[in-house]
Formats: C-alpha cells, sequence, structure tokens
C-alpha cells in the first residue's frame, strides 16, 4: 500500500512539473504613431514595443511592423534580434530572445508624400510572432493611428496703414495730372 501512495504521488509531481515545463510565454505588442496630425513631407514614427510577460524566456521571436499603404520605410531600428532590410512595407526583426519581464521596441519611420490628403487617417499594425504557441495570442497585434494635418496657407502679403496713405497719395496726384493734361489738351 505504502508502495502505491508512494507511486501515486511520485506521479503527481511528475505530471505538475511536465505541466510547468510545459507553459508557454506571453509576449505582447503595443503601438504608438508620432506626431498624431502629420503634415505632407513631415515623418512619421511607428513604435511598437514588445514584452514577454513570462513565465519563463522565449527564443527565435518575430516582430513587424506595416506601414499604412502609401508610405515606404526611411529607416528600421530595434535594440534586439536582427533587422530584415528587405521588407519595403515596413519593419521586420527576427530572432529576438527575451528573458522573463523583458522587452525591446522595434522603430519604422517614414516620410508622408507631398500628396497626402489632409484628414486621411493613417493606420499602422504591429504584430509579435513567437516560436511556441501564446496562451493569449490576443495582445499579439496592435494597430495606432495618425490623421493627416493640412499645410498652414502662405501668407498673403500686405501693405502696412503708411503705404495705404502713401498709394493713395499717389494714386490721387497722377489723376490730378491726367485730368489737367486733358484739361489743356482740349
Amino acid at each position: 500500500m505504502k508502495f502505491l501512495a508512494g507511486l501515486a504521488l511520485g506521479l503527481l509531481f511528475s505530471l505538475g512539473a511536465t505541466a510547468a515545463a510545459a507553459q508557454n510565454p506571453d509576449v505582447s505588442v503595443t503601438l504608438t504613431a508620432s506626431p498624431q496630425s502629420p503634415k505632407p513631407g513631415d515623418r512619421i514614427t511607428f513604435r511598437a514595443v514588445v514584452t514577454n510577460s513570462g513565465p519563463g524566456p522565449v527564443t527565435d521571436l518575430e516582430a513587424e511592423i506595416w506601414l499604412p499603404a502609401g508610405l515606404t520605410p526611411s529607416s528600421v531600428s530595434t535594440n534586439a534580434g536582427t533587422i530584415i532590410t528587405s521588407n519595403t512595407t515596413g519593419g521586420l526583426v527576427d530572432n529576438v530572445t527575451l528573458g522573463d519581464g523583458e522587452g525591446f521596441t522595434l522603430i519604422t519611420e517614414a516620410v508622408l508624400p507631398s500628396g497626402a490628403v489632409p484628414g486621411t487617417v493613417l493606420t499602422g499594425v504591429a504584430e509579435v510572432r513567437p516560436s511556441a504557441p501564446d496562451p493569449d495570442p490576443t495582445d499579439n497585434r496592435a494597430t495606432a493611428t495618425a490623421t493627416v494635418g493640412s499645410v498652414a496657407p502662405a501668407p498673403v502679403p500686405t501693405l502696412t496703414e503708411w503705404a495705404m496713405i502713401l498709394l493713395g497719395v499717389l494714386l490721387a496726384g497722377g489723376a490730378v495730372l491726367q485730368l489737367e493734361r486733358r484739361r489743356r489738351a482740349a
């Protein structure tokens, strides 16, 4: 009887250790866009922050930012992994290893085209892809938006008060001279 109780207890410990070891880390991503109201010709930055909430480390992680349609990345930077430079729609980083509670940042910048229409909503998307199944995949994708602002109109040059008075005097004087010439010619 003691043997069976010991065997059952050992089996329970073994199953508990296996269940704990099989638990995969939870990885999440957030995305921000700045400035929130870029104007045509401005630089817009999409910043993804990836975090490993544990338990345990995650290896061979991939993260990507997709820029809004019409934007091409001018620069991609990260503080982890390897940047894949062949991506023309955003920024991609792979081969990332994160310990429990660690994180990293992926930044993709682009220049807003001069023909961008004011009021257009620009939506960037970030996604993180862990190599092992994530227990909560709902936080593996994030979006951020910015709205194209309008360019301030060019200032219209105007005359000062004294310049307007001087212009009025010159016009009146010219009119008097013209009338005097017509009177003498007649």
